[in-house]
């Protein structure tokens, strides 16, 4: 099986990628999660900066302090604000735990975005990489943590340079555009998917739909 978003190629999809500053790699997953499926250009960094400057405690309607997380709860707030400012017309964000097979359905639909948040605690965090290298660019990650992506493609013949099949393809926030997806293999994303997120529980997502 072989899904890309509205058939795009990966370097089409990799260009919507936004490079995270700090713990903003929601807000960049937002960004390019509005803009994929609208053609507008949010800039992350400007929303990072909107968003830093709301004071206490309004802030924590979309992200936990300044320069904190946005968990999955703040992440549909920020997502319909996001929408109301640009005039995208979006029903209303869902935050659910969806499964593997509702992936593959709004993956292929072209008319959602979804964003999918892992995590890992006692340093047992998943394997990404970028493109076909083999290199797991997680490696050095936090003992406890969490990151945001944007689902983009599920290609169950991405072979990498190491032999091995990574078959989900993601929209990530560690480069600004490049050529490539970054790539996990399906037990790796199950099973950080799986890890329990605050505001978000297991297999936490936030389902973006166009009307």
């Amino acid at each position: 099986m072989r899904i890309f978003f509205r058939n795009l190629d990966e370097t089409s999809l990799a260009a919507f990628q936004q490079a995270q500053i700090g713990n903003s790699c929601a807000i960049s997953a937002a960004s390019a999660a509005l803009n994929l499926l609208s053609g507008k250009e949010i800039q992350a960094e400007g929303w990072r900066n909107r968003v830093d400057s709301i004071p206490f405690p309004d802030v924590l309607r979309y992200r936990s302090l300044k320069g904190g997380p946005t968990m999955p709860a703040q992440q549909i707030n920020l997502v319909e604000w996001m929408a109301f400012v640009h005039q995208i017309r979006i029903q209303q964000a869902h935050r659910g735990s969806l499964r593997k097979p509702d992936l593959f359905h709004e993956l292929s639909s072209g008319n959602s975005a979804v964003l999918l948040t892992i995590g890992w605690w006692m340093g047992r965090a998943p394997e990404i990489v970028n493109g076909s290298s083999g290199r797991n660019l997680n490696q050095n990650a936090t003992w406890i943590g969490y990151h945001t992506m944007l689902l983009a493609a599920y290609d169950e013949g991405h072979l990498c340079d190491d032999g091995i099949i990574r078959p989900w393809g993601l929209i990530n926030s560690w480069q600004t555009g490049g050529l490539y997806l970054y790539w996990m293999q399906d037990h790796e994303l199950m099973r950080s998917w799986g890890v329990y997120t605050p505001g978000g529980g297991v297999r936490a997502s936030v389902l973006i739909k166009l009307l």
